[in-house]
């Protein structure tokens, strides 16, 4: 796909049509032009040209310059975007208020990611939208990539707790470095699960068995799932807390890597403990 094909693809999801698109992307290119130099140059039609200039001129897009012949200009690009840009967040405040009364079924369902970028996409839109509290466990990779989204939400005074896999702090948050990231990338490879507001709760990981960038995960408003996220992270960030206060004594007896505490199908002690109970 071409970089014309690709905005225009992406103009006609904000609700231009293809002539529309392809007139600014025209005018962009070559201004200020008339009618007929406009339809030879960008593509639409010369019969089309003529409804295509008018609407776009009444919607802003265009500005017709008091010339004989008339000639057209395209509204400078952030003007434009600016446009979109309110328009959009005017219409999804509206539907915010409105949908919830129209809504008869409350059931909360849980909705399949399979794509990384889709993961990415949701927990960004999430922490957006935040407005009391973020509970996060995450690694390097995507903590750099949310990390405008969280700050603002810092800025916007929401609380943060974050137990990231890797040695970096996110600033403004309540950071909790996990210590055995190699070793627990070895064994489940990379993974995001995000809290917000205790009503929305999204969880990806990496696919083991295909090529790392290709996610699976969950996005769902459902109430018990939702809290089985939080307190999971939540439990992690206790275990982190006693590791750090505990330390040797946790590694002189589980290992460095923990290796013994990890593995939760056996353990020396408590197998010792049901043996001797048994007998």
């Amino acid at each position: 796909m071409s970089r014309n094909e690709r905005i225009i693809a992406q103009l006609k999801q904000f609700g231009m049509t293809e002539y529309e698109s392809k007139a600014y992307i025209g005018l962009l290119k070559n201004s200020p032009v008339t009618r007929y130099e406009l339809a030879k140059n960008s593509g639409v039609p010369l019969p089309k040209i003529y409804e295509t200039l008018d609407k776009m001129v009444a919607n802003g897009w265009v500005l017709a310059i008091d010339s004989d012949p008339q000639k057209y200009v395209p509204l400078d690009i952030d003007d434009f975007l600016f446009l979109f840009e309110k328009k959009f967040e005017s219409a999804l405040s509206e539907l915010r208020q409105e949908l919830p009364l129209l809504a008869e079924n409350k059931a909360s369902y849980i909705w399949n990611i399979n794509e990384y970028q889709k993961v990415l996409d949701i927990a960004a839109a999430m922490i957006d939208e935040a407005k009391e509290s973020i509970y996060l466990s995450i690694w390097e990779d995507e903590a750099a990539l949310l990390k405008d989204n969280l700050q603002k939400s810092v800025v916007r005074g929401v609380q943060i707790a974050a137990i990231t896999y890797g040695e970096f702090l996110l600033e403004g948050c309540t950071t909790y470095s996990h210590g055995i990231k190699d070793t627990l990338l070895k064994e489940k490879r990379r993974g995001l699960s995000v809290v917000v507001d205790n009503s929305r709760a999204v969880g990806g990981w990496a696919d083991l068995d295909h090529n790392e960038e290709d996610w699976y995960g969950v996005w769902t408003g459902n109430k018990g799932l939702i809290q089985q996220t939080r307190e999971y992270i939540k439990h992690d960030i206790y275990i982190w807390k006693i590791f750090k206060r505990f330390r040797d004594e946790i590694e002189a007896t589980f290992g460095n890597d923990l290796q013994l505490l990890r593995n939760v199908m056996e353990d020396r002690e408590t197998i010792r403990e049901n043996q001797g109970v048994l007998k």
